[in-house]
Parts: structure tokens; C-alpha cells; sequence
């Protein structure tokens, strides 16, 4: 978490500073634009104290309105007049927009890609002409819109590869679910292989980004322990914890790889993937001098890699009922008897 942290402090500082800097300079007055007439008259009611009034004078559109009307109140703390209020109520959508970049921005490193495609990335999230758009005419709700649908996307496209799989899953059925159009789908996440690469990866990741191996706070508890078994029991709880997550989404992987070439290609890459891992965790466990000798590190990482697999856990657990908890500690037994000398 602290790594992640680091990671992503610029970033995350960057983005903030653009986003009220955003603020600062297009959001100088109202008199021009929608928000005197449709928005204005619902926050004067509410920083009154009139909260029945604000929301009978919300627009059809005010779904966001009642969301930012926290906000709204917060320049009373130190006196702040109505342009302070019209500033207050357009920053969530602003550090909404700030929290994509920032979110892009990671997903990007963890892939490799260089620092000017970042930073890039980052600026087009928080300084774009949709952005200074949606702010001179009073529009700020139009960024947040923007933010929460790549999030629901994401979380209906889940839910549909995993109930009905992922070749009876089409654009348009995840776009109803999320309710949205298919267009906003390819212009913002992009076609289902790059929708379920994505959830692979926070899945695996366990985190809203993806989180290269040697990043993953699990990995770091694995390097500072001192003996195999200890080693072991971190891992088994790690992938415990990840099944969880990943089992039903890497199962629909498996099922679209049959048929896609680019899911296949991704299963691929995520099978070549975790044996490149479990070689480097064999190599960690017999760097304790605990390992049976009989056995060579290329075994030890095969052994792993196919107990550790979605495969095993849903025969284990969805199929013959097990508990997570029986899992760990069986997979912890298990490798502890079948590995070490």
C-alpha cells in the first residue's frame, strides 16, 4: 500500500493541482452560462437552509446536484459568497476527472508505457477541450458522468462475462446493463477483449489498477520471510485471496480464448506469466536451503503453478464446497509436504 502510494504521490499531486487550477481560471463567473438559471437557484436554497426547496428547485438533471450539495455548504465555513459555491459544487466533478488520470496513469506504468504517453494521458484527463466546455457553460456534472461510466462499464461487463460467459456477452448487453450506449463504450473502455484484460487485471491485482508482480505488498512479505513454510503460508492466503477475485473472471477468459484470437492471446500471456512467477518463487524458497533436492526449481515452480490455478480452486471450492480457509491451509500442507525436505 505505501509503495502504491509513493508510486502515484506526483501523479496524484499533478492532477489535483490541475484540476484546481481548472477551477480557478474557467470558473470565474456565472452570469454567462446554465448555471445561473438551472443550477444556481437549488444551491441558494440549500445554503439557506431550506433543503425541501433545493430539491423541489433541482433540474430533471439534479441526480449529481444532490451528490455535490455537501459541497455546496462548505464555503459557509468561511464566509464565502455565491461564486465560491459555484466553485465548491465543480470540484468533485473536476477531481473526478483528476482520479481517471491518475487511475489511467498507473494502469499505463504497469504495462511499460513511457512517461510522456503518461504524462499525456494525465493531461488530457484533467485540462481538455471537453473539459473547458463542460465548464463555461455550467456544466461541470458532464465530467463526472464521464468518470462514473468507465465504472460502471467496467462492473456490468464483469458481472455479464461472468453470469452468461464471455461469447454470449455482446457490447450491446453490457451497455444496456451499465445503461449507456455501445458507442460510449468503444469510445471510453474500447471492445471486450481490452474490457476483460482489464478486469484480469484488477483482479488479479486486487486493487482498482493493475499492480506488477513485484509490486504487490503479498510479494514484499514473501522476500522478508525467512523460512519456506513461512513463505509458503503467505502465498497460499495471497492466492486464497485472488481466487476469490479472479476464479470467475479468469474462467471467462478461458471460455473467450477458444474463440477470440486476442482473448486467447491474453490467456496466453497470463499463463506464460504466472510460470515466469512461480519460477521466481521457486528460486526464493530454495534460496532458504529447505527445498527437497530431488526436485529442480523448473518442478517445484510446475508443482505451484498448477495447484494455484482458477482450475483447481473451483473444483475445490465451488465444485466439492470447500471454504477459502480449507483451501489455504490445504494448499499450505500440501506444497509444505510435497517440497520441502
Amino acid at each position: 500500500m505505501r509503495r502504491r502510494v509513493r508510486e502515484n504521490a506526483l501523479c496524484a499531486f499533478l492532477a489535483a493541482a490541475g484540476s484546481a487550477t481548472m477551477a480557478w481560471l474557467e470558473l470565474y463567473g456565472f452570469a454567462w452560462n446554465d448555471y445561473e438559471s438551472e443550477a444556481k437557484p437549488a444551491f441558494d436554497a440549500l445554503t439557506r437552509g431550506h433543503l425541501l426547496g433545493f430539491l423541489r428547485l433541482v433540474p430533471v438533471y439534479g441526480g449529481s446536484l444532490v451528490e455535490r450539495a455537501p459541497f455546496a455548504l462548505l464555503p459557509g465555513l468561511w464566509g464565502g459568497g455565491q461564486l465560491a459555491v459555484y466553485r465548491m459544487v465543480a470540484l468533485p466533478c473536476l477531481l473526478a476527472a483528476a482520479a481517471l488520470g491518475v487511475w489511467l496513469v498507473a494502469q499505463m506504468r504497469s504495462r511499460g508505457r513511457p512517461a510522456w504517453w503518461r504524462a499525456v494521458a494525465l493531461g488530457v484527463c484533467v485540462a481538455n477541450p471537453i473539459t473547458l466546455r463542460a465548464l463555461e457553460w455550467g456544466h461541470p456534472e458532464e465530467l463526472l458522468g464521464a468518470v462514473l461510466c468507465v465504472a460502471a462499464v467496467l462492473l456490468a461487463a464483469r458481472e455479464l462475462f461472468v453470469d452468461n460467459g464471455y461469447t454470449r456477452t455482446t457490447i450491446a448487453d453490457i451497455a444496456e446493463r451499465a445503461r449507456v450506449s455501445p458507442d460510449t463504450i468503444y469510445a471510453t473502455v474500447g471492445r471486450k477483449p481490452a474490457l476483460l484484460r482489464e478486469l484480469v487485471e484488477t483482479a488479479i491485482s486486487g486493487t482498482e489498477q493493475a499492480v506488477p508482480p513485484e509490486q504487490r505488498d503479498y510479494v514484499a512479505r514473501i522476500r522478508t520471510a525467512t523460512t519456506a513454510r513461512d513463505k509458503i503460508t503467505i502465498y497460499t492466503h495471497a492466492i486464497t485471496a485472488i481466487q476469490q477475485r479472479m476464479a470467475p473472471v479468469f474462467l471467462a477468459l478461458r471460455d473467450a480464448a477458444a474463440t477470440d484470437p486476442d482473448c486467447a492471446s491474453l490467456w496466453a500471456e497470463i499463463a506464460q506469466r504466472r510460470a515466469k512467477n512461480m519460477r521466481t518463487f521457486a528460486a526464493d524458497l530454495r534460496a532458504t536451503g529447505e527445498l527437497r533436492d530431488d526436485l529442480s526449481d523448473g518442478q517445484v515452480a510446475d508443482i505451484i503453478w498448477s495447484m494455484n490455478a482458477a482450475e483447481y480452486w473451483v473444483l475445490l471450492v465451488r465444485e466439492r464446497s470447500w471454504t477459502p480457509d480449507q483451501f489455504a491451509e490445504w494448499l499450505t500442507d500440501a506444497w509444505t509436504r510435497l517440497l520441502m525436505a
